[in-house]
């Protein structure tokens, strides 16, 4: 097996103002219940890692390579390819070489974010090219990020961005969303990084985890005490609460020398919701490891499905998968149909899955 490295952005640790809004959880055991697998047809790719899968009109799959090469689409009802996008497969219009990380499906459209040339590439659905346009950043230390965010709303673009700056400097003073105008032009930037990945030693997690829904933004840290901001579509802050878990570890583990050299540290990986639905329900995959064994810290991997009520403040946990999956892909989709998830991930067989479950 290949080994899945699921640590993939440098941050500082994480720990949240003390000025929160104050909420009980009732906490609960959950119940998995996987529905259905869809076997995707790997022929010509071997997706060691993926970066931010997406599932549009219950139907379409679409997700970057671990490469930054290419954008792959996929039809969820059989597990077919349906399209690449990248400059070895787009023959009548050249696309950079790298860069390429994030699209969503839009209509009939489907766009490409270049992250490194700062452009967005439109497509239809059947290949053909139909528009491209420049991102004006604001400020030249500025930098779209290759996760996890990217789509229109309302006639503007909202984009995950960092800053190209000293690390402490960069979380500091940086934001995590930018929003940009029909045209591309930059207009605002909103979501400041938690207080302590400015501070302290360095740790290697992911970044941020956004979701859309109720045309609000929800925001939540990935270590440290999960903290699930609020925002509305001008970026202003609407509210934030502390989540309590009975398996999530929020001490943090820092490396002098190799970041592989840090223990292994629980980390919030992806957030999920039904965005047609009016309610305030979402799900956090997070990684959650048993004991600190740095030698073998695959034999206490879990990944654990959290479901948050925040109407009626509860919150339910589950082991999703066990110690076999530390090595191999498994991503969340954010896009939740009903009560039915999904989640990308490779199976015993070695053959790679788009699978179906719920969660009570």
């Amino acid at each position: 097996m290949k080994k899945y490295i699921f640590l993939i952005f440098i941050l500082l640790g994480c720990n949240e103002k003390e000025d929160f809004e104050s909420n009980e959880f009732l906490l609960q055991s959950g119940l998995v219940n996987f529905l259905d697998s869809i076997a995707l047809d790997e022929s010509g790719s071997s997706f060691n890692f993926v970066f931010n899968p997406k599932v549009y009109q219950d139907s379409l799959l679409v997700f970057g390579d671990g490469s930054f090469s290419s954008i792959h689409l996929y039809n969820t009802n059989n597990g077919s390819k349906l399209k690449t996008y990248s400059y070895l497969d787009v023959l009548d219009y050249p696309l950079p070489k790298t860069g390429f990380s994030n699209a969503y499906i839009q209509s009939d459209s489907l766009f490409l974010l270049n992250f490194m040339y700062n452009k967005i590439y439109i497509f239809g659905i059947n290949g053909e090219f139909l528009d491209e346009f420049d991102l004006n950043i604001s400020k030249l230390n500025t930098r779209l990020n290759f996760q996890p965010f990217f789509e229109s709303i309302k006639g503007n673009y909202y984009i995950s961005q960092r800053m190209d700056l000293p690390i402490k400097e960069s979380f500091l003073n940086g934001k995590m969303i930018a929003i940009f105008s029909k045209n591309g032009d930059f207009s605002a930037n909103f979501g400041n990084y938690p207080k302590n990945y400015s501070e302290g030693n360095l740790a290697l997690i992911k970044g941020e985890n956004v979701v859309y829904k109720n045309n609000k933004f929800y925001i939540i840290n990935s270590v440290g005490i999960p903290i699930l901001k609020e925002y509305n579509l001008n970026g202003d802050l609407l509210n934030f609460f502390e989540l309590k878990s009975n398996f999530f570890n929020t001490d943090l583990h820092y490396f002098e020398d190799s970041p592989f050299d840090a223990k292994p540290m629980n980390q919030i990986i992806a957030i999920a919701s039904d965005s047609s639905n009016n309610d305030r329900i979402f799900y956090l995959s997070y990684v959650h490891f048993i004991n600190d064994d740095l030698d073998n810290p695959e034999n206490t991997f879990r990944l654990m499905i959290m479901k948050i009520d925040l109407d009626n403040k509860i919150i339910k946990e589950s082991e999703l998968v066990g110690p076999w999956h530390y090595f191999e892909l498994r991503s969340l989709i954010p896009q939740v149909n009903e009560d039915t998830l999904s989640i990308l991930m490779r199976g015993f067989d070695e053959n790679l899955y788009l699978k179906k479950f719920t969660f009570e």
